[in-house]
C-alpha cells in the first residue's frame, strides 16, 4: 500500500516506520522508497482502440 504523509521518527530503508497522514491518520509499514514519484501510464499502444472514437461519432450522428 502506499500512504503519502510524514514519518513520525528518522528511519532507513527496510526499517518499520509510523507515518502520519495529512489528515491525522496514523500507518505502519515498512520503508522501500524514500520520496518517490508517481510512475505509470496506459499501457501499450493498442491500434483497434484508435478507431472507436470515430465509430462512436457516425454512430451517434446516424440516430439524429
Amino acid at each position: 500500500m502506499w500512504v503519502k504523509g510524514f514519518c513520525k521518527k528518522d528511519c532507513n530503508i527496510g526499517e518499520e516506520v509510523e507515518i502520519e497522514t495529512l489528515t491525522g491518520r496514523c500507518e505502519k509499514g515498512i520503508v522501500t522508497e524514500c520520496e518517490p514519484r508517481y510512475v505509470h501510464d496506459f499501457g501499450d499502444y493498442v491500434k483497434e482502440v484508435s478507431h472507436i472514437g470515430i465509430q462512436a461519432k457516425k454512430i451517434l450522428n446516424s440516430l439524429e
